[in-house]
């Protein structure tokens, strides 16, 4: 489900748009909040930005939603399926917008540094962008990350996700991420565009403050 977001960019409508009932509001400047973000850390609502709303889908997985399974070639071009990587621990599925590109080289790379305390909630990061195995497997041998990084280009799981750029074809994906227990639920959504390092650490809170909470 798609809001008004062009208007809700650019200011023409100075609502406060309610997005598919899920608790989230866009305001009149573009910029995407949840209360959510606030209740799963004991923190603020989390920001997606100024102009997240620009030409995007509204997220279609939220905080607490089983998520559907899908699988993609990996760098390898072997399929990986989210619901068998889920046997062996929680996912940290995480989306950037292009491979080999100085902002989610630094997101990705940040990902892998932190791979130990990942580790330590049996955590998997999963990368997900729409470029081909090719340039996720160059991607994946220049910085040795250590984990999958799958190749969407068709760009359905993006979709199913709500986080593809339709109109943006050199941004085509919202840099995202979802942390998912192996139950299928969604622990936390970390969405921000400027901040390359919060992906990592955000998912790190989140898995702490849900896993050790139990």
């Amino acid at each position: 489900m798609t809001i008004d977001s062009v208007d809700c960019a650019m200011g023409l409508d100075p609502r406060r748009d309610r997005m598919a009932g899920r608790g989230h509001h866009c305001d009149l400047h573009g910029r995407i909040f949840s209360p959510e973000w606030g209740r799963i850390t004991g923190g603020p609502p989390f920001d997606a930005g100024w102009g997240t709303c620009a030409l995007v889908n509204v997220l279609r997985v939220d905080v607490g939603d089983v998520v559907d399974d899908f699988s993609l070639p990996d760098a390898n071009g072997d399929i990986v399926s989210l619901y068998g990587m889920l046997q062996r621990g929680p996912v940290v599925l995480f989306f950037y917008p292009g491979a080999m590109t100085s902002g989610c080289t630094k997101e990705s790379c940040h990902f892998r540094d932190l791979g130990h305390e990942f580790a330590t909630f049996g955590a998997t990061p999963l990368g997900v962008s729409m470029d081909t195995v090719d340039k996720q497997r160059e991607f994946a041998e220049t910085y040795t990350f250590g984990f999958p990084l799958l190749s969407d280009e068709k760009g359905a799981v993006a979709d199913q996700f709500g986080v593809r750029r339709r109109w943006m074809t050199f941004l085509p994906v919202r840099r995202g991420t979802f942390v998912i227990a192996q139950d299928h639920k969604v622990l936390g959504v970390v969405m921000n565009e400027m901040r390359m390092d919060v992906h990592a650490d955000r998912a790190l809170e989140i898995l702490r403050t849900s896993l050790t909470s139990v």
